[in-house]
């Protein structure tokens, strides 16, 4: 659940698996598959909607601090080589930068708004794409197969002591941690 306009909104297993698996498709429906995708926002219900899309279509997380100045996510999100940037509204500069000066992002995709031009969507207009495709017999999404060695995330650490340095996780080592805890 989460608190919109200082009201809660609960959202059952259903729905967000719904919406996951919808993001997904409309994802793999944009050629985006062994991606690097980075999301950036607050923590909020699209954030893990937009993480767990990414994931389970295939792609790469790539999740950034959003602590982190202008300059460093436009860093961080060169170093990675994001093909796409999925951004909350507090971000949108940063998506526009991303689009216009990282040359692999040729995507970007507002959690809740987006903004005109080639290569940008709405979160929203994906997932009702998504739920379309999902009804029919030959969506793609039904045949992936998911390595449990494949990378699922690159996480950057802080930086301390010099650069920032991306650490890959597996989706093994992912369920290692979730089933430990």
């Amino acid at each position: 659940s989460e608190k919109k306009d200082g009201v809660v909104v609960s959202y059952s297993a259903k729905k967000i698996r719904e919406d996951v698996e919808s993001l997904a498709v409309s994802f793999m429906e944009l050629g985006l598959a062994g991606d690097n995708i980075v999301v950036i926002g607050e923590n909020s219900y699209a954030w893990l909607i937009a993480y767990f899309a990414v994931v389970c279509s295939g792609n790469v997380a790539v999740p950034l601090d959003k602590e982190l100045t202008d300059d460093g996510i436009a860093r961080l999100t060169a170093q990675a080589d994001a093909r796409a940037f999925i951004y909350s509204d507090t971000f949108s500069a940063c998506a526009k930068a991303a689009l216009n000066s990282c040359d692999t992002v040729e995507y970007t995709i507002g959690m809740y708004s987006s903004f005109s031009g080639s290569g940008s969507f709405g979160m929203e207009d994906l997932i009702k794409q998504g739920k379309r495709s999902l009804r029919r017999a030959d969506c793609p999404y039904r045949e992936i197969k998911m390595n449990p060695e494949d990378v699922c995330e690159i996480i950057f650490t802080s930086g301390t002591t010099g650069a920032n340095k991306g650490v890959m996780l597996s989706h093994k080592n992912v369920c290692t941690v979730l089933n430990a805890i």
